[in-house]
Formats: C-alpha cells, sequence, structure tokens
C-alpha cells in the first residue's frame, strides 16, 4: 500500500540504505530473500547481491505492482523505430562517428561542423562523457544467453527467478510463451540472465544450473547466442538522486538513464524530461 501511494518507502534521499539492509529491516525471511529478492532484485539491477539502492528497489517494485512488464510483438527494435517513424527521412543520419560537442556545435569525425539552438546529447553515460569532456561514472554488466528447443521447458509465461546459490542465472524467460513470432514455428526461445564482472559469458555453469532445474531436457537446448553487455547500466548506489539535476551548458541538454534511473523506462523518462526542457527553453 506504501508503494502504491508514493515512488518509494523513503519520504528522503538521505534516508536511503541498500537493498538488503531494507528487506531485513521489514522483517522478510532470509528464506524469502534468499528465493525471491535477491534474484528478482540483483537481477534487475545488476547487482552481485543486494547492495543495491533500496529506494531503487521500492521504485521498481511499485512500477510492477501498478502495471504489467510488456515487450514489443516485433523485437525491441520496434521502440526507436516507432520513434523514428514520426520524423522525416532527412532528420535521421547514421553511421556517422561524433567527435565532439561544444555549445550549439556537433563536429563530426569527417570534419564537418553542424550548428543548432539547441543540441541534445542522448546517449550512453561512458559516450556522453567523451563528448562532453567529463569523467565516465561506473558502471555494471549482464550476460546473457539464448537457447532454442524443440519445445518449452513449461507452458508459464512468467519470469523465473534462481537464488544466487544455485549457478550465474538470476532469471530465465520462455520468451516464446510470451510472444510466439520470437522463435521459428515450432520452436522455443528461452533466454536466461544474470549481473557479471566477467569477461565472457558463464554459459556451461549455467548450462549446469539449469539441468538442476528442469532435467537433462537442457542437453538439447542450442545455444543460439551467448554474450556480455559491458556497462549496461550505470551504478545507482544508495543515496543516488532519482532524477540529476539539469546541468547548466550553453545550447546542451543530456539525456539518458545515467540521467534517471540505470532502466529502458528510466531512459524514455529522461527523453521526456529532456524534450520538454528543449521546447520551454527554445
Amino acid at each position: 500500500l506504501r508503494l502504491q501511494r508514493s515512488k518509494s518507502l523513503f519520504a528522503k534521499r538521505s534516508d536511503d540504505c541498500s537493498t538488503g539492509e531494507l528487506l531485513e529491516r521489514l522483517g522478510f525471511s532470509q528464506r524469502s530473500i534468499a528465493t525471491l529478492w535477491e534474484p528478482l532484485l540483483s537481477g534487475i539491477q545488476l547487482t552481485s547481491s543486494l547492495e543495491g539502492s533500496a529506494r531503487l528497489a521500492s521504485l521498481i517494485l511499485r512500477c510492477l505492482i501498478r502495471g504489467p512488464a510488456a515487450v514489443p510483438a516485433g523485437g525491441m527494435q520496434e521502440i526507436p523505430r516507432q520513434m523514428a517513424s514520426n520524423l522525416p527521412e532527412s532528420a535521421i543520419r547514421l553511421g556517422i562517428e561524433i567527435e565532439g560537442v561544444h555549445n550549439s556545435q556537433v563536429f563530426l569525425a569527417h570534419g564537418e561542423k553542424l550548428s543548432a539552438r539547441r543540441i541534445v546529447v542522448a546517449t550512453e553515460q561512458k559516450t556522453a562523457a567523451r563528448l562532453l569532456g567529463e569523467e565516465p561514472v561506473a558502471t555494471r554488466s549482464q550476460w546473457h544467453a539464448y537457447f532454442v528447443a524443440d519445445e518449452p521447458p513449461n507452458d508459464s509465461r512468467a519470469i523465473h527467478l534462481m537464488s544466487v546459490a544455485q549457478g550465474p542465472c538470476r532469471n530465465l524467460a520462455i520468451m516464446s510463451n510470451v510472444v510466439p513470432e520470437y522463435a521459428p514455428q515450432g520452436k522455443s526461445l528461452i533466454v536466461v540472465a544474470g549481473p557479471t564482472s566477467g569477461l565472457e559469458a558463464p554459459v556451461y555453469d549455467a548450462q549446469q544450473q539449469l539441468k538442476n532445474v528442469f532435467g537433462n531436457q537442457v542437453s538439447t537446448w542450442q545455444v543460439l547466442k551467448a554474450g556480455i553487455v559491458a556497462g549496461a547500466q550505470p551504478v545507482f548506489s544508495p543515496g543516488s538522486p532519482l532524477t540529476k539535476k539539469k546541468q547548466k551548458r550553453t545550447g546542451i541538454l543530456v539525456a539518458g538513464d545515467h540521467r534517471t534511473t540505470p532502466s529502458i523506462q528510466g531512459a524514455l523518462v529522461s527523453g521526456r524530461i529532456t524534450a520538454e526542457a528543449a521546447i520551454n527553453d527554445y
């Protein structure tokens, strides 16, 4: 009920603490923390355990309570494609490297210079820092693996949570149960993921973990793709603001999940805030 009424369980940012500390303070058992809260929240925040911000965790839970999660039927690429569809083709230039941004000018790698009354730098934090001459912030990485199977391990459309003690997988989703078009006809698409500090996806360890959960059928699953998303999210430590103050730069605005909360949703929220600021300041 408290999460329904407010964005977090904390009236003030200074009251923030680690997610693990909050759960213990609220009286959750160690079993529920290990089997539910740790895999759920560490999988979303990409933390090794529950050291992430409790304020952010409560915002995440509030979003999950207030509305169901969803994926585009045509894949995640549909999100930028939909936004681009409202713009004239001449407004978008792809494959162009940007060397720097200063005041109202954008400097391209091949020597061209563009000018505008307002410039929006909408990139991940590392690139934004390079373009603006700032220091990059710490990030967290994610590993993932996609499997193709002749049949799904079950008919569930829910996210399957797996405890840290079981192996590297924090969560599993049978995506073809949610969107059949995600897999070839007669096949199933299964995705597993988790936080990592490594350079390679722990596919073998993940397969052993999955065998312990779903049995020998896992041996027939074919690895479609596996990899690491380095710097998948900026670190959001306890005490971090949910929305950073607008930085004062002449003609330049910055958007991205590093300006709000680390997620696709945070990036979209930041984009809206930045667009409104650009229009109001125009």
